[in-house]
């Protein structure tokens, strides 16, 4: 019964309703949305990362990653590379000999890290052909081809088949130069990493390195699915207990850290919403008490309790606020469908999106799994905004109620 009157309650002033409700439901879709942006900055930024950095797992020699030391490096690497190669979790590896050097043109030069690469292998973890934006991936050049990234070729002043040469210590520490032809340009996502890193062919780079065939400096993989990522973490650092194992949360604990904090500023941002409508919604309530005082002096003097009283008020503001939720769950997975699609373009800034490793092109998202948590945070925010007119109600008097005008 006292569904059925509350249900009745909020309809005895419709207009009143449908502006609150028209509230609630655009605080929910401006929430959820711009929520599912952050989450599609994030994404990117993530995936960025992993594809021209970390990619999901790295194997090294102990030490080599504090120093970049040569002779540091996986004996044998080719071997284990096939044996990763063949785990049903993985989708691409590829082996790079790596070392710090300089490469120089007619007027000027850089640090760089220097990547030897197997430029097939390669492109199926970091998909760098499909970076390419001058010149092509490795191909129509015999000898010493390489490629650099777009800010890189700039500073250098060079072009396609511009000559540079690399400077670098092999593994007797003996400097050697030599000089390379850019095959291609690429351009990521990240300018920073463009600027800093190189690639040549590692059947080129090793006998300049001194490295034998078949050893390799850092093992990538790329693996089908994300979930798998911690428990084959775990797996290979037992068959591998001999080198450094690590993942990409390890590799970069800072962008781990703000993964997570990006995800718990979603549910802040809904929340800090809600509380904002909650204001509204308690101004609205208090207004229908004290437009019902007599009523609800009537009721409690026939017999209603106060307990009955309270919850009637309280089923009216979760009722408003339930009823309004669907339409902005509704609209805001309509927006992030549209825009997940099409794409938000903000190509104005695009130096900006470049500088934080990210693509002017946002497309929002969101998981199935947040929906539900909105219900939940709605009712929550429903009832402690009804705590108060129902206190308000339950304290009239009703010998006096029933004598207000």
């Amino acid at each position: 019964m006292i569904l059925k009157i509350a249900w009745r309650n909020i309809w005895r002033n419709k207009i009143r309703s449908l502006v609150v409700m028209g509230a609630i439901a655009i605080g929910i879709w401006a929430g959820i949305f711009a929520s599912s942006i952050a989450n599609g900055l994030n994404k990117q930024r993530l995936d960025n990362v992993i594809y021209s950095q970390t990619s999901h797992l790295q194997i090294h020699a102990n030490g080599f990653t504090e120093n970049f030391e040569l002779n540091k490096k996986i004996e044998g690497g080719k071997d284990i590379l096939e044996t990763v190669k063949s785990k049903d979790n993985v989708l691409a590896v590829t082996g790079r000999t790596m070392v710090t050097g300089m490469v120089s043109s007619a007027s000027n030069g850089k640090g760089v890290m220097i990547k030897g690469i197997d430029p097939e292998s390669e492109n199926t973890v970091s998909k760098m052909q499909e970076n390419v934006i001058d010149g092509k991936y490795f191909e129509g050049m015999k000898k010493n081809p390489i490629l650099l990234g777009q800010s890189l070729a700039k500073k250098l002043n060079v072009k396609v088949r511009s000559k540079v040469v690399l400077n670098f210590q092999d593994i007797d520490n003996e400097i050697v130069s030599s000089a390379f032809r850019v095959v291609g340009i690429y351009k990521t996502n990240d300018a920073r990493n463009d600027e800093f890193s190189v690639y040549v062919r590692n059947s080129d780079l090793d006998p300049f390195l001194g490295i034998k065939d078949g050893d390799l400096h850092e093992i990538a993989i790329m693996l089908k699915e994300d979930d798998q990522l911690d428990p084959f973490t775990a797996e290979l650092k037992a068959e591998q207990a001999g080198l450094l194992v690590q993942n990409w949360k390890e590799l970069i604990p800072g962008l781990a850290a703000a993964t997570i904090i990006a995800g718990r500023m979603n549910y802040l941002l809904l929340a800090i919403l809600l509380a904002a409508l909650s204001f509204g919604i308690i101004n609205t309530m208090l207004m229908t008490v004290l437009e019902r005082v007599r009523e609800f002096g009537m009721l409690m003097a026939v017999g209603m309790n106060k307990a009955r009283v309270f919850i009637m008020i309280m089923l009216e503001t979760i009722f408003l606020m339930l009823t309004a939720a669907p339409f902005g769950m509704l609209i805001a997975w309509l927006s992030i469908l549209y825009f997940n699609t099409y794409g938000m373009d903000f190509s104005a800034y695009a130096e900006g999106f470049n500088n934080v490793g990210v693509t002017p092109i946002i497309y929002p998202y969101q998981n199935a799994d947040y929906y539900p948590k909105v219900v939940g945070l709605v009712i929550i925010a429903a009832i402690l905004a009804s705590i108060y007119p129902a206190l308000k109600a339950i304290r009239l008097v009703p010998a006096e109620a029933i004598r207000k005008i």
